[in-house]
């Protein structure tokens, strides 16, 4: 199994380097989740910040791979200084490496500094908890689950960011 080391989150803005979080969410909507490929970008992604973590991965025949994409996550902007946190994606074997929290993090400390004070997500339902840990929450008039490419979701907020 391969090993990471030296995780470093990087904001997406040179041309080309949004294609860190594409393979990403390829390994995990499609190879992983098994989702069409169509999953992996969306109309909205041309106007989106991103995100990706990467690492230094040590394979199994003890060869390194430097930079290579574990993570990703996008921001969507909203009116009314509201940001959209999605399309979070963590490859299978980088799982368990605190990657999610850590985009999630850089994420909010860029809204933060943004101005941004509210964000909001789809969260598949399962997942909920890994966001509740976080401090996002279910609010009144949200708990009723809703589908998104044929997955239960349910919003979560976060508001007064600080």
């Amino acid at each position: 199994m391969a090993c990471y080391a030296n995780i470093n989150i990087i904001h997406l803005t040179e041309p080309g380097q949004v294609e860190l979080a594409y393979s990403v969410r390829y390994e995990v909507y499609v190879r992983e989740q098994g989702y069409a490929t169509n999953t992996v970008t969306d109309e909205e992604d041309e106007h989106c910040q991103h995100w990706a973590a990467v690492a230094d991965k040590t394979n199994v025949d003890g060869t390194i791979e430097n930079g290579v994409p574990i993570g990703t996550i996008r921001l969507a902007i909203k009116p009314d200084n509201v940001a959209r946190l999605g399309r979070v994606a963590v490859i299978s074997s980088a799982r368990g490496l605190k990657v999610g929290p850590k985009l999630i993090d850089i994420f909010e400390q860029y809204c933060i500094k943004q101005g941004y004070h509210t964000i909001y997500l789809h969260a598949v339902s399962e997942k909920r908890g890994f966001y509740e840990r976080l401090g996002y929450v279910v609010e009144q008039g949200d708990h009723e689950e809703f589908s998104e490419d044929g997955t239960p979701h349910i919003r979560l907020w976060k508001r007064d960011l600080v």
